[in-house]
């Protein structure tokens, strides 16, 4: 099975050094859930590939994460990315957490799949990424 979703993502540290005015403004009507890269998400048989834009500087983005290099997947809220990040205190939907293992530290980063429909895609996502890695 594959999937090509709408996708916005955000890393740890990106997600610590949002200011007071990132806050509000993600609590505010009209604008989407904390992310720094707003995109598209395609599944593979060996990797998930982010093609999109990072909001911060206007570049194009890629990331690849192989299937190696996920050692975690966690669907919810955590201490970084709390129901306190979103409008609705998380009772429409919450994030897919991916720990990336590929060099010395590892990195984490949130996902939001569809998050163009009313609850996010998410929780199929993490469904999906629980059996994919399984494979």
């Amino acid at each position: 099975t594959r999937m090509n979703v709408p996708t916005l993502i955000i890393e740890t540290t990106e997600m610590q050094e949002r200011s007071f005015w990132d806050w509000l403004v993600s609590h505010t009507s009209g604008f989407l859930p904390p992310h720094r890269y707003k995109g598209s998400l395609e599944t593979a048989d060996t990797c998930l590939r982010f093609e999109g834009v990072d909001t911060r500087s206007g570049e194009q983005m890629e990331f690849i994460f192989t299937k190696q290099s996920i050692t975690e997947v966690y669907h919810g809220y955590d201490k970084v990315y709390s129901v306190f990040q979103t409008r609705s205190l998380g009772l429409n939907w919450a994030p897919v957490r991916l720990k990336i293992e590929t060099g010395a530290e590892p990195r984490w980063f949130y996902f939001i799949t569809g998050y163009n429909r009313p609850g996010t895609l998410n929780k199929d996502f993490y469904t999906f990424l629980t059996r994919w890695l399984g494979e």
